[in-house]
């Protein structure tokens, strides 16, 4: 759960009355876009649960509060507790107010009803004095007859549930709060207010509990309470749960085979684990026994698909478990480092979909912790494009070579929104996450480390780390020179990925992984389009049956995530920049 959709309860809170704070932050964002004063006359119409709520913050904030509603039994309860409340089909209410008011009106009007009618708006516009507010909480017909609000000069405000942040995906997707001092009242905020309230016996909520339900009977219960107009508030009531039937992993079948072969547990159930790897790993037939996922619902739905043996939501389960001797990390990027480190402490095997790391501090995190360990793990990072048959083929070309290679890598990268995931500063952005494949090949196509990087990114209004739109020179320690153009603004109709390969006056073309066109040198057309994931996860699950070298050597993994942050710093500096 995000930290900006959570509170704290403070000692001496009640659990019955705390529940309530979430629905009373409703009421009380739209007491806030009254902003009443001391003294103001507040008319509340509907006194359902939201209504009576509203009235009880009024009342907190020094304010004669008059009440309307079609229900006696509601007009009752407010009036129970010191509330001018009063039957709007029985009462002259614009009489009470005149009364009230000496003739002024009331300052605002909140409508917390909830109707198909246009009542409550016409009934707002006759009790409000001249300049006077009308506040929309509940769901009503707004038909805004204009002449009676240009002659009062009324104003409108619709509430909008909890308060700021709420429906903005970076305040309750990301947890990113707005500064207090531009937004004094969040929707967070606005949850700590209430349990304020409550802890300093301003607020008591015990009145709205019209019934308690027990969850196991709640299916049956809630039409009962849909069908009695009686019922304010049902307070839904669950079993303790001992610790026996706390569980954070379920058992399917037991898939565990002989530990000389890779025993795989995967941390992260997202798109690319269900569509990329699991396909791959199965048609390896290679044995998964754990999957775990922030929720477990995807991780289920793969778990089940691909006959995983247990499904878990703390992957923790998956590293504490002996039978499990593989972790494959598939999640987002910042959590990287911190997995691979785990993993590798607790003496797994590790398969990371890049990047390994996406700052410098959890690169030498990993490698602190991989040079620390006396018998090493297979550890192989997702650079697939290296193993692809496609570059397997243009590789045997080039080891004829007479010299130092030219390579241009054309990126057509497609369009992701700013507010993805993978734009987060965080998450390192698109380049050091993806553009680290074609650093790796480069490395494998020019059999060098890379000595110097260059970089510029079209105008953005989005950091160097975020730029998806750059254009980067590299010069290797062979002498062989590359560039990567990796474009974000192009059509997707286009192929998106070509590498063209000049050298001893042949040059060899890769069309997206399908094709490769030979000038002066052999042409190859492949069946299908291969990037190489089956390829690598093949060597990888081989590296650990055999005990043999890995596929990529770690020093090669760590030179490639430390060009990647070079691309940063040369886009930031506007400078080469030297490994």
């Amino acid at each position: 759960m995000n930290r900006n959709l959570v509170a704290k309860v403070p000692v001496g809170i009640d659990d019955e009355q705390a529940v309530f704070t979430v629905i009373s932050s409703i009421a009380l964002q739209g007491v806030r876009i009254c902003r009443p004063s001391l003294g103001d006359t507040v008319v509340v119409i509907g006194l359902g649960l939201l209504g009576q709520i509203t009235c009880d913050l009024l009342i907190a904030n020094g304010c004669k509060v008059v009440g309307f509603d079609v229900d006696d039994a509601k007009v009752l309860m407010a009036k129970a507790r010191g509330i001018m409340a009063f039957n709007s089909l029985s009462t002259n209410i614009n009489q009470v107010i005149d009364e009230i008011t000496q003739l002024i009106g009331a300052d605002y009007v909140i409508i917390t009803a909830s109707t198909a009618s246009n009542g409550p708006v016409e009934q707002a516009i006759s009790l409000c004095r001249q300049k006077g507010a009308i506040v929309a909480v509940g769901a009503f017909k707004m038909d805004i007859p204009r002449d009676e609000f240009y002659k009062k000069e009324l104003s409108f405000h619709i509430s909008m549930s909890y308060g700021p942040g709420r429906y903005d995906p970076i305040y309750e997707e990301k947890g990113i709060d707005y500064p207090v001092s531009y937004v004094r009242w969040t929707e967070n905020r606005n949850f700590q207010a209430v349990l304020a309230l409550l802890k300093s016996d301003k607020l008591d909520f015990s009145y709205l509990i019209s019934k308690k339900v027990k969850f196991d009977v709640l299916e049956h219960a809630y039409s009962e309470i849909l069908n009695d107009p009686s019922v304010l508030g049902a307070l839904i009531q669950y079993s303790e749960l001992s610790n026996q039937d706390k569980m954070s992993k379920v058992v399917f079948a037991n898939t565990i085979q002989s530990a000389k072969r890779p025993q795989i547990g995967i941390i992260g159930a997202g798109n690319f684990t269900t569509v990329v790897l699991l396909p791959v790993f199965k048609k390896l037939k290679a044995n998964i026994v754990g999957i775990s996922s922030y929720k477990g619902m995807t991780a289920t739905i793969a778990a089940k698909k691909h006959d995983i043996s247990y499904v878990t939501t703390d992957y923790q389960d998956l590293l504490n478990d002996d039978a499990i001797n593989t972790i494959v990390i598939s999640t987002q990027h910042a959590s990287h480092s911190s997995l691979i480190c785990e993993a590798l402490l607790k003496g797994k095997h590790v398969f990371v979909e890049k990047p390994l790391a996406v700052t410098s501090d959890q690169l030498n995190e990993v490698v602190s912790c991989y040079e620390s360990l006396i018998e090493k793990p297979q550890l192989m990072v997702g650079f697939n494009r290296r193993f692809s048959p496609v570059s397997k083929f243009v590789y045997s070309k080039l080891k004829r070579r007479s010299g130092a290679i030219s390579i241009h890598i054309q990126v057509n990268a497609g369009y992701i929104p700013d507010d993805h995931w993978v734009h987060e500063l965080r998450n390192g952005g698109r380049f050091v996450g993806e553009g680290c494949h074609f650093i790796d090949l480069i490395q494998y196509f020019t059999g060098a480390k890379i000595k110097s990087v260059q970089s510029i990114g079209k105008a953005s209004s989005l950091s160097s780390i975020q730029n998806d739109t750059v254009m980067t020179q590299f010069l290797c320690e062979d002498g062989s020179i590359a560039s990567i153009h990796y474009l974000s603004n192009g059509n997707k109709k286009y192929p998106k990925e070509k590498v063209t390969i000049y050298f001893d006056q042949q040059i060899i073309e890769i069309d997206n992984w399908k094709k490769v066109n030979g000038f002066g040198v052999q042409s190859k057309s492949f069946r299908s389009q291969s990037k190489g994931h089956l390829e690598e996860v093949q060597d990888f699950l081989t590296a650990i049956e055999t005990g043999s070298e890995p596929p990529i050597s770690f020093e090669s993994l760590v030179h490639t995530t430390q060009v990647s942050f070079l691309h940063v710093e040369s886009l930031e500096s506007a400078n080469t920049v030297f490994v």
